[in-house]
C-alpha cells in the first residue's frame, strides 16, 4: 500500500511541480490559441494515468498472516475485500 501511495504522491508532484511530463506546442492563431496535443487529450491522458495507479491495488492480494499463502478467494467471502484497494482509497493522502 505504501508504494501505491508514494506513486500517487509522486504523480501529483510531477503534474504540479517544476519538472515537465510532456511537451505542448502552442500555436497563436488570432483570435484562437491552439494546443498540440489538444487540451482534452492532455486531460484524458492524466486521468487515465491517475486511474491506473489508483486501480492497481485491486490486483495485490493479501497474504495470510505470517505465511506466503494468499488469502482465500473472495468468492467465498463476498462481503470481504481481500485486496489493498479499500485501504488505499481511505488513506488520507489519497483522499486529499
Amino acid at each position: 500500500m505504501e508504494l501505491v501511495i508514494r506513486n500517487l504522491c509522486q504523480f501529483f508532484e510531477n503534474i504540479f511541480g517544476t519538472s515537465s511530463l510532456f511537451t505542448v506546442d502552442v500555436l497563436l492563431a488570432p483570435p484562437r490559441i491552439k494546443l498540440k496535443p489538444p487540451l482534452e487529450e492532455i486531460i484524458n491522458s492524466i486521468r487515465r494515468s491517475a486511474h491506473g495507479i489508483s486501480e492497481l491495488p485491486k490486483y495485490f492480494t493479501r497474504w495470510l498472516h505470517g505465511t506466503c499463502n494468499s488469502c482465500p478467494s473472495a468468492t467465498i467471502l463476498d462481503e470481504l475485500d481481500l485486496t489493498f484497494n479499500n485501504d488505499v482509497k481511505q488513506h488520507p493522502d489519497v483522499v486529499s
